[in-house]
């Protein structure tokens, strides 16, 4: 009984929240508040302890007896801790619209998951409006940075403006790191971010902490040894995720401009155009094969990356002995790959748009019909890839393709939270930002 009652509660409380969003924006919030309260209480008591406790700490406990899943950390906070700029300061509404956003998502997760009964009719049909000019006011600069993870996916803008992707296809607002070299989220769905500054934040429940750094960060790379920072004075740096004192393991001479992790190594690419093979030791490759070296990729293979100079591009594979193993001269710049998972190919694709698939050894295997401007891997063996029309198709590893997805797609990512999905992030000036999810596998 005290059950229904508090789902009778829930529902009430979030259609006062819905009404009042434009009309009287701090009632709107209390509402807000109020109903994530009584989801929390209701879970709770459900499976923790009898008694009422703060909201934060009924967030920590359920979170930590994994009732509430780790995607709801962030929307939850958004809502606890949404304030005026000052305490004398009216609500702004687009404040309320964003918690009105994250507390949607805290919604259906409570009505179809923990309750495993529909959302209830008038939520479902509520008016879409506010949460359509909440997501354009989320972010408003182009979107250059899709981080996806199993628990948590993040848009983050050239203008340093960032966003959760929630499970009803909404934009959550973060707070903003202005503008930012690499962005990065691991296996537990920690987000860092380097911006142009000595230390490197991380997001941690709806709000950035810092890690200070000797240098500038100019370069990230996730690896199974940890979160590596590059930067302007050359060092090689262990991130931490879990405490805030970062370790440096080694230093490069130069500024180091991007990292790669080949799996059972790192390279990193200074400014000068030197790779160094970063492993036990720091091992120089000889790249002067392919001139000087611009950018790094992923390899096909484990223990490899590709590698693109003025004058070619080439496979480099790490181990006892860093060098080039395969290389093409006088090919097109490339802009970017995309590994097949698990099929010994890759999806590369040139400045110009043009695209083809090839095996390990850079042989072409086949040319696309689509000029590509960006793509991404996904778990189950094809490539996603988006043009500069904004189109979105999947790839498979033997240059099959189809379109998915049309209008306005800038960014693309695999659905980690759904087998054989992606989550496509559309902009234009215009409207801002918007999320689709779809399937792209092939059966």
């Amino acid at each position: 009984m005290q059950g229904s009652a508090l789902t009778s509660d829930v529902v009430r409380l979030v259609a006062r929240a819905w009404q009042l969003a434009d009309s009287d924006p701090d009632t709107a919030l209390g509402s807000a508040r109020k109903a994530t309260e009584t989801i929390c209480l209701h879970a709770y008591l459900d499976t923790i302890a009898v008694g009422q406790v703060s909201l934060a700490t009924m967030i920590e406990k359920l979170t930590r007896a994994q009732t509430l899943p780790h995607r709801l950390v962030a929307p939850l906070a958004a809502i606890r801790d949404a304030a005026p700029e000052t305490d004398d300061a009216p609500m702004d509404g687009r404040v309320v619209h964003t918690c009105l956003v994250a507390l949607d998502e805290v919604v259906r997760w409570y009505f179809t998951s923990y309750l495993s009964q529909p959302v209830p009719l008038e939520l479902a049909t509520r008016e879409a409006a506010p949460v359509r000019a909440a997501m354009a006011a989320t972010i408003r600069t182009r979107p250059i940075a899709l981080c996806a993870s199993a628990r948590a996916t993040y848009v983050g803008s050239d203008g340093g403006e960032w966003a959760t992707v929630t499970a009803a296809n909404e934009l959550g607002a973060l707070p903003s790191t202005g503008p930012f070299g690499a962005a990065v989220v691991d296996a537990s769905g920690t987000l860092t971010v380097a911006c142009w500054g000595t230390s490197v934040k991380q997001l941690r429940d709806a709000a950035w902490s810092e890690i200070v750094l000797g240098a500038p960060t100019l370069a990230l790379a996730d690896t199974a040894r940890g979160l590596f920072a590059g930067d302007a004075d050359g060092g090689l740096t262990i991130v931490p995720t879990t405490s805030r004192i970062p370790v440096q393991e080694q230093s490069l001479g130069e500024p180091v401009v991007a990292l790669q992790s080949t799996g059972d190594a790192i390279v990193a690419l200074g400014t000068s155009g030197k790779v160094t093979a970063c492993g036990a030791t720091l091992v120089a490759v000889d790249t002067s094969a392919i001139g000087r070296v611009h950018a790094l990729f992923p390899g096909v293979r484990t223990g490899s990356a590709i590698v693109a100079g003025t004058e070619g591009y080439a496979v480099l594979v790490t181990g006892d002995r860093a060098a080039l193993a395969a290389v093409v001269v006088d090919g097109p710049a490339l802009r970017g790959v995309a590994p097949f998972h698990d099929r010994e190919r890759a999806l590369i694709y040139a400045d110009g748009g043009d695209a083809w698939i090839a095996d390990a050894g850079l042989a072409r295997v086949a040319r696309l019909r689509v000029r590509v401007v960006g793509a991404a891997a996904t778990p189950d063996g094809t490539v996603l890839a988006w043009t500069g029309d904004g189109e979105l198709h999947v790839v498979a590893h033997d240059g099959a393709i189809r379109r998915i997805g049309e209008r306005d797609i800038v960014l693309a990512a695999a659905d980690l939270e759904r087998a054989g999905g992606y989550i496509a992030i559309h902009w234009s000036a215009s409207d801002g930002a918007r999320v689709s999810r779809g399937r792209s596998a092939w059966t």
